[in-house]
């Protein structure tokens, strides 16, 4: 009786793959899923560079692949292994007869309470090129590849709130400046400025710089008047921010206050900064140069330097500061 064998390697490509892939996949997403699953059956490791060279390819070309295929659950990455699964893990979860119904959210529902189908958005990603170099960069600014939850989270971004990729990656660019990869803080980041009615990416960019302005503003401050290495009180917040945002008073006239203040305090008072930047916002003045020629016209008469009349008494403020910090 003969024995029958075969007499060559082979590469087992699942029949869900081919069914539902073959037709529709984009043809560079197909060549390199296969070459990267012939690698697998051999064991053999390598980087994107090299597979990109041995497919003629961009190396952007060979990662947007991995992300689209990351995205129908056909390969899972773990600690950097790439496994390769027949069928995406939410459908063998489904066909298990240990499953049943759960009131377990999804893993692949965004924390937006939205599901989306991952084969559908890899699909429509791979369609629209605004969106495939928003998955590129945005993996750029993360320094690692998007997850499942985390391309839902952006697709809804483009699909729900109707941010442009330009957008979406502005609010990652900011989130990240600010040290926030986590895309939990991201999205509250970008309803609340939906929220406020900033969605496109000119509104962004002037919102994202009065608030670089603001924070400069505020920085500056603290280090004139020696209080960088430390956070603000509500309190002390507060106040900057009503000479900020109510008063518009400069910086350098912030910090004159301050050297005031130290004259006849001996230190920091923030409730004695605000009389003398009360008293200058309500009579107009509004430079340096006008106050200082206001604190002379106060010193030349008797009892010296004191704009807010005899009755003040800072500690006493300093006391009720506290008690509210």
């Amino acid at each position: 009786m003969p024995k029958f064998v075969i007499n060559q390697e082979y590469v087992p490509v699942s029949s869900y793959f081919i069914e539902n892939f073959l037709k529709d996949a984009n043809g560079v997403f197909l060549k390199v899923y296969l070459y990267a699953l012939n690698l697998a059956v051999k064991g053999v490791e390598i980087d994107t560079v090299t597979i990109a060279s041995e497919l003629n390819l961009l190396e952007s070309d060979v990662i947007q692949a991995f992300t689209y295929w990351k995205s129908t659950g056909m390969i899972v990455e773990d600690s950097g292994v790439v496994e390769f699964c027949g069928k995406p893990m939410s459908i063998l979860a489904d066909e298990s007869p240990l499953s049943g119904a759960s009131d377990a959210v999804p893993e692949n529902d965004s924390a937006t309470g939205k599901r989306y189908d991952s084969v559908e958005i890899a699909e429509k990603i791979s369609k629209n090129q605004s969106l495939s170099e928003l998955v590129l960069l945005a993996q750029e600014l993360l320094s690692k590849p998007l997850t499942q939850a985390e391309l839902e989270t952006m697709y809804w971004f483009f699909d729900e709130l109707h941010y442009s990729p330009e957008s979406i990656l502005l609010i990652l660019d900011y989130c990240i400046s600010k040290g926030k990869r986590n895309f939990k803080y991201i999205e509250k980041v970008a309803v609340a400025w939906h929220e406020q009615g900033l969605v496109t990416a000119e509104q962004l960019v002037e919102h994202i710089g009065k608030e670089e302005k603001r924070n400069s503003y505020l920085h500056s401050l603290q280090k004139g008047m020696g209080i960088s290495d430390r956070t603000l009180s509500k309190k002390e917040t507060e106040y900057i921010s009503k000479w900020y945002d109510t008063y518009s008073i400069p910086e350098d006239m912030i910090l004159l206050a301050y050297e005031y203040c130290l004259i006849n305090t001996s230190k920091l008072s923030f409730p004695y900064m605000d009389k003398i930047i009360e008293r200058w916002h309500k009579q107009g003045i509004k430079t340096r140069a006008e106050a200082e020629a206001d604190n002379k016209k106060h010193k030349a008469q008797p009892g010296g330097f004191n704009p807010y009349g005899d009755e003040f008494n800072h500690t006493e403020l300093e006391k009720l500061t506290r008690k509210f910090n």
